[in-house]
C-alpha cells in the first residue's frame, strides 16, 4: 500500500506544448533583453547637445584672421613632409590644420535646410581650396628639391577605400561633435585618417611640376572626401533629428539634398572601377609572385647559376601585354624544356596568368675574366724576378692597373647582341662604342649602347623595353656605368 500512495503522490511531468511555451517565452525574454542591451549601448541621442553642436559647427566655417595663418602655416608644414617623404610631419600638419569647418557646415546646413548657412559654407570652402592650393603651390615652385616622393604619389590614384574612410571618419566626427562635451582625440584622429590636407597639397605639387594627372587624381581624392563627409554628416543630423529652419518654400530644400545625393552617387562611380582596376593588379602580382616563388625559385643549378629574385620584374600593364621578366646568371643556361614545363604550370595553374609573357634573361660570366687573370700570373712572375728593383715594379703596377681598367671596358659584344636579340624580340638593331667623360679631375671611358627597335611600338612600350634592356647591360656586364641610347 505504502509503495501505491507513493506513487500516487509523484507530480506530474509537463507534456511537450508546456515546455516549448517555456523555451519560446525564454527565447523572448533574451531578445529583449539584447535589445534593450543594444540599445542602451549604441543610442546616442540621449547625450546630444543640438544647440552646442549647431554652435560649435557654424562657429567653424569662418576662414579669416587666426584661422587663416594657422591654415597656410599646416599647409607650409605638410607639404615640407610630403616632400621629405615624412608621414610624422605630415600627421602633424593634419592635427593642427582646420579643414573640417566648412565641410560639417555644408552637411548640417543641407539636413536643417539652412540656406544661409549653406551658403556661408560653400564661399569659406572655396576660400579654403584656394588659399590651400597656392599656399603649396607657392612653396614647390620656389622649392629647389621637388622629388616624387611615396608620400605624394599616393594621393593621386583614389579608390572605393577612400570613398569609406571618408564616409565613417565624417560618422564619426560629426557623432563626436554632437556629444555633450565634445571628444578632441575623436577629432583629431578623424583629421588624420581623412586626410584632407596631403590631396590639396599635391594639386599644388602637381601644377607647380606642370603634371597635371597629378593635379587632378589629388583633386578627385579631396573631392570623394569632401563629399562623403559632409554626407556623413547629412545621416547623422538627420538620424538625431534636428530641428529644420523652416522657410515658405521647402521645395528648394528637397531638390538641394536630392542633388546632394546625386553628386555622391556621381563620384562613387568612377571611385568603385578606380578601386576594380587596383584589385585586378593586386591580384595579378599576387599570382605572379606565388608562380614565382612556388615554381622558378626552387629550380636546382648543377653549374653555379643563380636565379636574382631582386631584379625581378612584374607588369600588369593595365591588361595589355603583361609580363614578368627573371633574369639569371651564371655559366649555365636554362634548358628550353625547363622553360616550357614553366609555361604551362602558369597557363594551368595560375589563371590571371594566361595571357602573361615569360621573358627569361640569362647571361654568362664576363669572358675579361680569363685575361685579366692571365695578366695577374703574369705581373706576379715578372715581379718575384724584378725584386729590389722598384722603379721597375712600380712602372709594371702602372700599366697593370692601365690594363685592367682598358681591359674592364672591352665587352664581347658578338655575345652581348646574340642574346639581347633572343631576349628581345623586338629589337631590330644594337650599336655598341667607347666615350670619354671627364669632370675635370679624371677621365672616365663609358661603354654606350644605341638601339633601335621595331616600328609600331608605342612610346610607352618603347620606354619599357628601354628600360629593361638597360637594366640587363648593367646586370650582364656588371658595369653600372652603362648608357643607353635611343
Amino acid at each position: 500500500m505504502n509503495e501505491y500512495r507513493n506513487q500516487d503522490n509523484i507530480t506530474p511531468t509537463k507534456g511537450p506544448s508546456g515546455s516549448k511555451e517555456e523555451v519560446k517565452k525564454d527565447f523572448k525574454g533574451l531578445l529583449e533583453s539584447t535589445k534593450a542591451f543594444l540599445l542602451e549601448l549604441l543610442d546616442i541621442r540621449t547625450n546630444t547637445d543640438q544647440e552646442a553642436t549647431k554652435v560649435a559647427i557654424v562657429a567653424d566655417i569662418p576662414f579669416r584672421g587666426h584661422t587663416s595663418w594657422i591654415l597656410i602655416c599646416s599647409i607650409f608644414i605638410a607639404s615640407i613632409g610630403l616632400n621629405a617623404n615624412s608621414t610624422a610631419v605630415v600627421i602633424g600638419a593634419m592635427l593642427i590644420s582646420p579643414l573640417m569647418g566648412p565641410i560639417l557646415g555644408l552637411g548640417m546646413s543641407l539636413a536643417i535646410n539652412d540656406v544661409d548657412t549653406l551658403r556661408r559654407s560653400l564661399k569659406n570652402f572655396a576660400i579654403m581650396v584656394v588659399l590651400s592650393v597656392l599656399t603649396a603651390y607657392l612653396f614647390f615652385a620656389v622649392f629647389p628639391i621637388r622629388d616624387e616622393s611615396s608620400e605624394l604619389l599616393a594621393r593621386t590614384a583614389p579608390d572605393i577605400r577612400d570613398v569609406l574612410i571618408a564616409f565613417f571618419g565624417g560618422l564619426a566626427l560629426v557623432i563626436a561633435r554632437a556629444k555633450k562635451g565634445t571628444i578632441a582625440s575623436v577629432i583629431f584622429g578623424v583629421a588624420i585618417a581623412t586626410a584632407l590636407m596631403p590631396p590639396l597639397c599635391t594639386v599644388g605639387f602637381g601644377i607647380a611640376i606642370g603634371n597635371w594627372d597629378y593635379a587632378w587624381g589629388a583633386l578627385y581624392l579631396f573631392t570623394i572626401n569632401t563629399i562623403f563627409i559632409a554626407l556623413a554628416t547629412f545621416l547623422v543630423i538627420k538620424f538625431l533629428r534636428f530641428p529644420m529652419v523652416r522657410y515658405a518654400n521647402s521645395q528648394k530644400r528637397r531638390m538641394t539634398a536630392r542633388i546632394a545625393s546625386a553628386i555622391a552617387v556621381l563620384v562613387m562611380i568612377p571611385a568603385g572601377y578606380t578601386f576594380f582596376k587596383a584589385l585586378k593588379v593586386s591580384s595579378f602580382s599576387n599570382q605572379a609572385q606565388q608562380f614565382i616563388n612556388q615554381k622558378v625559385a626552387p629550380y636546382q643549378f648543377s653549374e653555379g647559376g643563380r636565379f636574382m629574385d631582386n631584379f625581378t620584374d612584374i607588369q600588369y600593364n593595365d591588361g595589355v601585354d603583361p609580363f614578368i621578366e627573371l633574369v639569371f646568371m651564371g655559366d649555365e643556361v636554362i634548358p628550353e624544356n625547363i622553360i616550357a614545363t614553366w609555361e604551362k604550370q602558369k597557363n594551368d595553374e595560375f589563371p590571371k596568368l594566361r595571357d602573361t609573357e615569360l621573358h627569361i634573361i640569362q647571361g654568362s660570366k664576363n669572358e675579361q675574366v680569363d685575361q685579366l687573370r692571365y695578366v695577374n700570373e703574369l705581373y706576379e712572375s715578372q715581379k718575384n724576378q724584378l725584386m729590389g728593383k722598384d722603379d721597375k715594379i712600380a712602372f709594371l703596377e702602372t700599366e697593370l692597373t692601365r690594363f685592367k681598367k682598358s681591359a674592364s671596358k672591352q665587352i664581347p659584344f658578338r655575345d652581348i647582341s646574340a642574346e639581347a636579340k633572343a631576349n628581345y624580340e623586338n629589337l631590330v638593331a644594337l650599336e655598341y662604342g667607347n666615350a670619354l667623360r671627364t669632370d675635370f679631375n679624371k677621365i672616365d671611358t663609358l661603354s654606350v649602347f644605341q638601339v633601335q627597335w621595331a616600328p609600331g611600338l608605342g612610346a610607352g612600350r618603347i620606354s619599357a623595353e628601354n628600360k629593361r634592356l638597360h637594366h640587363w647591360l648593367k646586370i650582364r656586364l656588371k658595369d653600372s656605368t652603362v648608357q643607353l641610347r635611343e
